[in-house]
């Protein structure tokens, strides 16, 4: 669910409930969610771009007590994103290793 814009500080906060029935389970941050957001509010119109380019930080996972915030920028071209970059600083949580017997 989308919670809302400010064109002004170019803010997005999102929240990704697990479970539909409470709004204080969100998810944490996502590049990929972000990503997909950016091209969405860009072809909305919700977020204008400036010469060429859109960028906003995006916010999610305070509900969980640990907020992200993502960079996200539109490279745009004839109105249409070209180009769509994430970025921002993380935090490892879990780490483990993948072994296939194929």
């Amino acid at each position: 669910m989308l919670v809302g814009t400010s064109p002004e500080r170019a803010t997005i906060a999102a929240l990704h409930p697990q479970n539909p029935q409470t709004l204080n389970a969100a998810g944490a941050v996502t590049g990929s969610v972000h990503s997909s957001l950016g091209v969405w509010l860009l072809e909305a119109g919700a977020l204008p771009a400036a010469d060429g380019r859109l960028v906003f930080t995006a916010e999610q996972g305070d509900g969980l007590g640990r907020p992200g915030r993502l960079q996200v920028e539109l490279t745009v071209k004839a109105g249409h994103a070209a180009r769509v970059r994430v970025g921002g600083s993380a935090v490892t949580v879990l780490t483990g290793t993948l072994r296939s017997d194929g």
